[in-house]
């Protein structure tokens, strides 16, 4: 046992660490395949397993294997990652329940445990064979036995404490009996079951990503808590990274949220009723800082020749981190952020993505834009812009880009590329040293304090101007010349700016927000079973209807679901149309196509009233065709000017003439 225990605990820990995810799809494919659904998808549609794989999967053993190591290495007193490397080594383990399901009761019904009846038969059946546990199969209760006896034996072999492996023991199973029941816990706290069920709208909008997120906000303490126990210096300068640019990222993110909410929310049913939606707001800050921290280390790994002749004091350049560490440091944060978007939704993830690529470019060969004067100030202004975009997505989802005020994403754009030209002051020597361009390297230390001063004091007075704000100025005006002067000066003070900064920001927010914020939306989700049942409704009509019903039996809230359900109803029965409207509005959210086509089915009943009420509103929503509707109603009711405006409208945006027959 020695033997094995000293060969396990000196391997590399990256290469131990591929065994976890090897043994997550292991468990993924054979828990599908053998366990009562017997699909080695184990999901409906192709995405959900995507992320039943990858995130749902990924997450939760993730944050059982990193907490089982940081208590293993309390307990064992033995250093973080050989401790790491024990767990990971034989995480293997995990592949073994659907395989013993299999040949015990040929596969299980595996679920969440919800009550805290089903919790209280946990704890007092576990070990007894003879009862059938809820949400528990005999091939995981075998998988947990095992754990507990393995850690235990580990323990024992360190500290040759009995008392010490049976706590370690009771640990293993209380943490697996946690992290296990963590949907049950949120529900049973929040006093929502349901909060899990795809009929229950959120920002969150899959049951999957539901999951996956709670397990993600586990997983981030237990990281903490691994890096601490690896290295104490090292994780607390790593957890204060450019803590103080921090606040100005983490405020473009929210800024992006409320004008989402602005623009968007009015096609959610009931924004903030499910609880899922605050933890939305606390994974989108997250992750943002998750960017942050990425950001900023590959920044520091590119910068490093330019810091130690600034003696700039950054982990690397002050020997706290090897650039093995930080390289390694720098992908766990980048799979940490890339899975919070991914966790709170699709498009999420892909600005999220793009966020990211942004801070990459801005360091790295071969663009390393920051070398270029303007240009890497303006990358700076996309990353910001793109945090922004992140927030908004949870409401506007893909049409975050084309619905986002023009005027919010340019005076982001440039109020940063233009007022964050002070910060390179600091960099000064190092910069003119390897070729960085920037105000001071170009024009000299004394006229690129002058420019930086009134770059960034023109800014804070120019930014009311692009938001259409002049009512801002008397705040703009003084903060601006402030900012300008302290700007100006051959030292850096970053904290005043900041300071300065967001005495601007909260009055320019709150006087934008207070007025109508214009946009354009049209909210969707693509699925194949829309080409699908479209496809069956060419065919047959009445097979199309059985199919669309079957699909919305599982999709219930899918948005091109309803709206072909509703086009169906407003071509066959429009009056069916505004009774279906009114069954799914109060947990579905609506879109543009739909409110168009219930305006469309009202019409058709001779309800104007509703008609147009409904087509304004679609309008809003960004559906080019209510335009069409609006002049229609308009016509027929002797309106002729208001009708000609619809109708040049429409022809502005789609290029084509009016036909007056809806």
């Amino acid at each position: 046992m020695r033997r094995l225990i000293s060969y396990v605990e000196s391997q590399d820990p990256l290469l131990t660490l591929v065994v976890i995810p090897i043994s997550i799809v292991l468990r993924g494919i054979f828990e599908g395949s053998f366990e009562v659904l017997r699909n080695l998808h184990f999901q409906a549609t192709l995405f959900k397993s995507f992320l039943f794989f990858f995130l749902h999967q990924g997450a939760f053993y993730m944050a059982v294997f990193v907490w089982l190591a940081v208590l293993l290495s309390i307990f064992s007193r033995r250093p973080i990652l050989k401790a790491f490397n024990f767990i990971a080594t034989f995480s293997p383990l995990i592949v073994l329940p659907p395989l013993v399901d299999l040949l015990w009761g040929g596969g299980f019904r595996l679920r969440y445990i919800f009550s805290w009846s089903d919790v209280a038969n946990v704890l007092a059946n576990f070990f007894n064979p003879f009862v059938q546990l809820e949400g528990i199969t005999y091939g995981m209760r075998l998988e947990i036995t095992l754990a507990m006896l393995g850690l235990a034996a580990y323990t024992y072999f360190h500290v040759r404490r009995l008392a010490g492996a049976v706590l370690m023991s009771v640990l293993t199973f209380f943490v697996l009996m946690f992290i296990g029941s963590l949907p049950g816990i949120f529900a049973a706290v929040t006093g929502q079951r349901d909060i899990f069920s795809y009929h229950y709208a959120s920002l969150i909008p899959d049951d999957t990503m539901r999951y996956a997120i709670l397990e993600l906000l586990i997983l981030i303490p237990g990281l903490i808590a691994l890096a601490l126990l690896y290295r104490r210096d090292m994780a607390l300068k790593v957890l204060t990274l450019r803590i103080q640019k921090l606040p100005f990222y983490l405020s473009m993110g929210l800024v992006g949220f409320v004008l989402g909410w602005k623009l968007g929310g009015h096609l959610w049913p009931h924004p903030f009723k499910n609880p899922f939606d605050y933890v939305a707001v606390v994974g989108l800050l997250l992750a943002l800082t998750a960017s942050h921290h990425f950001g900023t280390l590959i920044n520091d790994y590119y910068d490093l020749r330019i810091d130690k002749a600034n003696r700039k004091p950054t982990p690397l350049s002050v020997g706290i981190m090897s650039v093995g560490e930080l390289k390694t440091v720098a992908w766990v944060l980048f799979v940490l952020a890339i899975s919070l978007f991914l966790a709170i939704g699709w498009d999420t993830f892909i600005l999220g993505l793009a966020t990211l690529s942004f801070a990459w470019l801005y360091s790295a060969p071969p663009w390393r834009t920051k070398r270029f004067h303007i240009v890497g100030t303006l990358t700076l202004g996309l990353i910001a812009l793109f945090c922004q975009y992140v927030g908004a997505s949870l409401w506007l989802m893909e049409k975050t880009l084309i619905v986002y005020p023009p005027e919010v994403s340019l005076a982001t754009v440039v109020g940063v590329a233009f007022g964050f030209m002070v910060k390179d002051v600091e960099d000064y020597e190092g910069d003119r040293l390897f070729g960085v361009r920037t105000n001071y390297t170009l024009f000299g230390i004394k006229v690129g304090r002058i420019i930086s001063g009134l770059f960034t004091g023109g800014v804070f007075i120019l930014i009311p101007f692009i938001l259409g704000l002049p009512e801002a100025l008397p705040f703009a005006v003084p903060l601006g010349l402030v900012a300008g002067f302290v700007a100006s000066r051959s030292k850096f003070y970053e904290h005043v700016l900041w300071l300065l900064f967001f005495l601007l920001l909260l009055p320019v927010s709150y006087l934008y927000l207070k007025r109508p914020v214009k946009g354009a939306l049209e909210i969707s989700r693509t699925y194949n079973h829309y080409n699908y049942a479209v496809g069956e409704f060419r065919k047959d009509l009445k097979k199309g209807e059985r199919v669309l019903d079957s699909l919305l039996v599982l999709l219930p809230c899918d948005p091109r679901l309803i709206g072909l359900k509703m086009k169906f109803y407003r071509d066959t029965d429009p009056e069916s149309a505004l009774d279906y409207l009114e069954s799914v509005r109060r947990s579905c959210r609506l879109n543009g196509d739909i409110l168009a086509t219930v305006a469309e089915a009202a019409y058709k009943v001779g309800d104007t009233l509703k008609a147009e009420r409904y087509a304004k509103l679609s309008v809003k929503a960004g559906e080019i065709r209510a335009l069409r509707l609006l002049a229609v109603i308009k016509h027929s009711q002797g309106m002729l000017y208001e009708s000609s405006k619809y109708e040049r409208r429409f022809r502005r945006l789609t290029k084509r003439p009016l036909r007056r027959k809806p």
